[in-house]
């Protein structure tokens, strides 16, 4: 027990409650380490013992509470941790290694034998990404140093010019067709990505596709609208409710009473809680063609400087699709299955 001691601190982490007891400094309740080590310069007085439940107020952050300021990349860190709205539920432990925070001991093992057998970039998980064969085939081509860019086609004596020829400033590599390039840095911006966010645009390329492919869920984002619709619902006495999602994943886990997930817990189980307030309630899964709505509403979320908003009418950016749903405008599909919603 002593011995496995320092593999268990490295790979557990804390779901938190909103009474949190845990230390918000130094234990690790956002899945990416304990903040101090985030950022530079001595804490005040006092502050080292400071709880994640004394920085809460009223389901939200209270920064006026913390006497100095927080780097942007770690206050989003902070925001992006969910926390459970319906009930004080307490602190949970969960296993960072294993995408249900439960522990595996193939993951323990991994952790504790790291430094000496892990290779330096193992990208096995491209392939186990919830996300379209196409976009898990570009990753491993990127990772592999495979995609038709100067940088990689000089090195197999294909042409001489690396010059990028969109802004001709730097050679035209993976990272920089992708990320830097002036033009493609905009477009970034303009998704929501803080230019201050260093760990996004200093990191290499390996670094890069890790950290945006690996800590990344659909799943988490797509219950954290969930929980913001079915509270919408409930404050309007809504009776019986038919949720439709373009993610199947989510719809499985609804139909699945007994799914347990300690990682995004605080998310799941208010959901849970929310839907048993409904009389009838009904989860089908669509495709995006038919959740225009949702989905242009999610683009206007990622560029907003505040956390949500709700609109008494539909906003001007998705009233030509608000209006399709309507009309019942219909669009094809190439679709795997025959008894799906396009």
């Amino acid at each position: 027990m002593e011995k496995g001691r320092a593999t268990f601190n490295e790979g557990s982490m804390w779901t938190i409650g909103r009474d949190s007891k845990v230390n918000f400094w130094w234990e690790n309740w956002t899945g990416k380490g304990a903040l101090r080590y985030m950022i530079q310069g001595p804490l005040t007085q006092g502050a080292d013992k400071w709880k994640v439940g004394d920085i809460l107020s009223d389901l939200c952050w209270d920064w006026d509470r913390i006497p100095f300021e927080i780097p942007p990349q770690v206050k989003s860190i902070i925001q992006t941790t969910p926390i459970p709205f319906t009930s004080r539920d307490q602190d949970k432990l969960a296993w960072s290694g294993n995408p249900r925070g439960i522990f595996d001991l193939r993951s323990a093992y991994s952790i504790t034998t790291k430094e000496v057998f892990a290779p330096p970039f193992n990208y096995a998980w491209i392939w186990k990404l919830q996300t379209l064969p196409r976009i898990k085939t570009f990753l491993w081509l990127c990772t592999h140093n495979s995609i038709g860019v100067k940088v990689c086609l000089a090195k197999r004596g294909v042409v001489v010019d690396e010059l990028c020829l969109i802004c001709q400033r730097e050679p035209e590599s993976i990272i920089h067709a992708i990320r830097d390039c002036a033009w493609v840095k905009a477009v970034w911006v303009q998704l929501g990505v803080s230019i201050s966010n260093q760990a996004f645009w200093m990191s290499n390329l390996q670094e890069w596709i890790s950290l945006n492919g690996k800590t990344n869920s659909s799943s988490d984002r797509e219950l954290w609208g969930l929980r913001e619709g079915l509270l919408l619902c409930c404050n309007l006495n809504i009776d019986s409710l038919v949720v439709e999602l373009d993610a199947q994943a989510v719809v499985e886990i609804f139909k699945n009473a007994t799914y347990v997930n300690n990682v995004i817990s605080p998310l799941l189980d208010d959901c849970r809680r929310l839907t048993a307030r409904f009389h009838r309630i009904r989860f089908n899964h669509c495709y995006r063609q038919a959740n225009r709505c949702a989905d242009l509403l999610a683009r206007m979320g990622a560029i907003q400087d505040v956390d949500f908003i709700s609109f008494s009418s539909p906003a001007m950016d998705i009233c030509n699709a608000f209006e399709d749903d309507c009309d019942g405008v219909l669009f094809n599909r190439m679709c795997p299955v025959l008894d799906v919603i396009v």
